[in-house]
């Protein structure tokens, strides 16, 4: 488990001239992973299974001398992965490993969502989405050791 808190500050001028505007950033980053292993959970197979979960939120506030304060909306990122090996030890020199793993992440990005063509005047990104992805990876792999006994 872990938790990671940043705090940042950035310092600009509007001017030209001596800062008048400053950026606070609030970064929160809260993650979870555990998994385990079954050896020799029937003859000749080894079991492995491991998970993480991850969440973040980032904030970003300014205050200007000029305009006044304002905040810009959250910024959002999940991330969840789950992966199941399976070893088969067929010799003493060849394991063959079947693997399958699942994978989703998704972003919430102000800057990037409802960017359209008519929105040119607010145009951070062309075309960019917030990712949301989720993936499947399904794999074999074989294991050779050379002079095994």
């Amino acid at each position: 488990a872990g938790v990671d808190d940043l705090n940042s500050q950035q310092f600009g001028s509007e001017s030209l001239g001596n800062v008048d505007w400053i950026a606070n950033n609030d970064d929160k980053f809260t993650s979870l992973s555990g998994g385990f292993n079954i050896d020799n959970i029937a003859e000749k197979f080894d079991l492995r299974f491991s998970a993480l979960t991850s969440r973040g939120e980032s904030n970003i506030s300014i205050i200007s001398l000029i305009s006044g304060p304002d905040q810009f909306p959250s910024l959002e990122t999940d991330l969840d992965r789950v992966r199941v090996d399976l070893l088969y030890r067929r010799s003493q020199a060849l394991d063959i490993t079947f693997s399958a793993s699942y994978q989703r992440f998704k972003a919430s990005d102000w800057a990037l969502k409802g960017v359209t063509p008519d929105a040119v005047p607010l145009l951070l990104s062309l075309g960019a989405e917030p990712y949301n992805d989720e993936n499947v990876l399904v794999a074999i792999g074989v294991r050779y050791r050379l002079n095994a006994n």
